[in-house]
């Protein structure tokens, strides 16, 4: 966020994409992950945030907060 406002941008309203939810390396379990902390202060800041993790196909927190959970890393850098 500092570094956004010393460019004189701000979160709200860009695209930002989160790569990797999973707890640990290479497992599909997110429960306890700190990637929601920065997901959800994204999420406050009004940035359109979009995650990507290999290995979570759904996620409820993400979806009930509005935020895209998508297949590739080019969907999450692109789409």
């Amino acid at each position: 966020q500092k570094a956004m406002g010393e460019i004189g941008k701000s979160f709200q309203d860009t695209k930002t994409a989160v790569l990797g939810l999973a707890f640990r390396g290479d497992v599909a379990d997110s429960r306890h992950s700190p990637a929601y902390d920065i997901v959800d202060h994204l999420v406050e800041l009004h940035a359109l945030v979009v995650v990507h993790d290999p290995f979570i196909e759904y996620d409820a927190q993400l979806a009930s907060s509005g935020v895209r959970l998508v297949k590739s890393i080019e969907d999450a850098i692109n789409g």
